[in-house]
């Protein structure tokens, strides 16, 4: 299950020239280089200029950044890459085609249309390419499932979010998932004001995310484009161009066959990269780094695994070109237990990670972190229990085109049976009811005692016209709101640190 949103009403922040100094060293703390802090501040001073727009309010933004948007980032980044963060040297193609610039227009100079630019030296930082001159920010990200889309999108995103919290006044990069998107008639634009106040909260009356979007110093990553089913990905391609003709920055991510087949280039942005598969030579130098030089010789002698080099009949690449599959494989690989097949790694890559042992091992890691919900392992459900569980929810996830769960955002169609959804509108129902008979029940009842001063007359009328006015209510509900397939938030859930 994906974290909750969690929105930042009510954080202080402390600002100091020691802290700021701070979140710049942190920033690039896995690339353990002062150059890369000068490229990203170089990068900022070309691409942001500083500004005194007093209608924006900076502070919230630095809230937003400081408190939510980095930790957040770093967070999948290790989820992903593990502790210490071992990038697979994964090579970036540049790949102009997609956004169909115009060699006519004087900052598309050097495109040419349709033809690779070269392969991006995978040594220097993504932001690099972002900031480019002929690329201005305006940035396309594809490849395949599995290739490293997210990652690089996530590496681009904390070297962006932190180069804005050391040149403050500046941007607000926010990561955003584009699986979210419903409405064919939104605007990218009012979607992502609908998204920064229903994710990250804030006053609707002091409009201040309209004002990043009215002022442009919002930068959306927008993630997940190809998570759309091809229907409304065409549509939402057509709307992300129309927002990105009139917006200096944006950057876009998404597989690139869903990409392909939609055939509808985002032609108001200037660049794209496409994640290359795997080398030989990249897989063995990342097992090295793993201290697992067996596990290539595993590779190669292995009948599936040497077929999981090559690519597939439907032209994707092998899975072990894949920088996922790669890790799955080194996680779970066993020479006593041979894998046979593509499912046959997921399965034992999640018995893995709900074995006792490994949950064990997990909780001791994170044990300050978080308030565990069982105290001990041996009282959380065990692997075949949370296998199931988790399999419901990807499959609802998957039919209902979500990436994240969110618990406020739980629909009725999660129900799977007639009797869970006859009790879930039953006790809609209920709820209603009682509560509008009990206010109409004290407002009557007040009234009566007013009028007649006798407490026995006041409460007889207050619970016959109570009773009536909850059984009404309580059917209206139960027939209308329990049998609604959408449910919206009345409001938004604040969080204090």
């Amino acid at each position: 299950m994906a974290s909750q949103q969690q929105n930042i009403d009510g954080s202080s922040i402390d600002r100091s020239n020691v802290q700021q100094n701070q979140a710049g060293r942190d920033a690039v703390s896995f690339l353990n280089s002062h150059d890369n802090q000068v490229i990203i501040e170089n990068t900022f001073l070309k691409l942001f200029p500083q500004s005194d727009r007093s209608q924006v309010d900076w502070e919230w933004g630095l809230k937003l950044l400081e408190q939510k948007q980095l930790p957040e980032i770093r967070k999948r980044l290790t989820d992903t890459l593990g502790r210490d963060r071992i990038l697979m040297d994964v090579s970036i193609e540049e790949q102009q085609k997609w956004v169909n610039r115009s060699p006519l227009a004087a900052d598309r100079i050097l495109q040419i249309d349709g033809k690779n630019c070269g392969i991006l030296n995978p040594d220097r930082l993504l932001i690099e390419t972002f900031g480019r001159d002929d690329i201005k920010g305006k940035l396309l990200i594809l490849g395949a499932p599995g290739a490293g889309k997210t990652t690089a999108l996530l590496s681009l995103a904390e070297q962006l979010v932190c180069g804005a919290i050391s040149q403050p006044k500046t941007v607000i990069p926010v990561i955003f998932e584009l699986s979210t998107w419903r409405d064919d008639k939104q605007s990218i634009q009012d979607w992502l004001i609908e998204q920064l106040y229903d994710l990250h909260g804030g006053s609707r009356k002091a409009k201040f995310y309209e004002q990043w979007l009215e002022r442009q110093v919002l930068l959306p990553l927008l993630d997940g484009l190809d998570e759309l089913g091809l229907e409304r990905q065409k549509k939402c391609t057509q709307k992300l161009n129309e927002f990105a003709e009139h917006y200096p920055q944006m950057v876009v991510c998404c597989r690139v066959k869903e990409f392909e087949a939609v055939d509808i280039k985002l032609r108001n942005l200037r660049g794209a990269v496409c994640l290359q598969s795997l080398s030989d030579s990249q897989i063995q130098d990342y097992l090295g780094s793993l201290e697992r030089p067996e596990l290539w010789e595993a590779i190669q002698t292995t009948p599936y695994l040497q077929a999981m080099l090559a690519p597939t009949t439907e032209g994707d690449p092998g899975l072990l070109r894949l920088p996922l599959f790669v890790k799955l494989v080194a996680d779970v690989y066993d020479p006593q237990q041979q894998i046979s097949s593509k499912a046959d790694l997921l399965d034992k890559y999640i018995d893995r990670q709900l074995s006792f042992d490994r949950r064990e091992i997990d909780r001791r890691k994170e044990l300050n972190k978080y308030k565990w919900e069982y105290k001990t392992v041996k009282l959380e459900p065990d692997w075949k229990k949370a296998r199931s569980h988790l399999h419901w929810l990807a499959y609802n996830l998957q039919a209902n085109g979500n990436v994240v769960f969110l618990i406020e955002r739980m629909q009725r169609n999660l129900l799977d049976s007639w009797l869970d959804k006859l009790i879930y509108a039953l006790l809609i129902g209920l709820f209603f009811g009682l509560a509008g008979g009990i206010i109409v029940g004290a407002i009557i009842f007040a009234n009566m005692y007013i009028q007649t001063k006798n407490s026995t007359i006041a409460g007889l009328v207050s619970l016959i016209v109570s009773v009536f006015f909850a059984f009404f209510l309580g059917l209206w509900a139960c027939l209308t709101i329990g049998r609604s397939d959408l449910i919206d938030p009345i409001s938004s859930i604040r969080w204090k640190h």
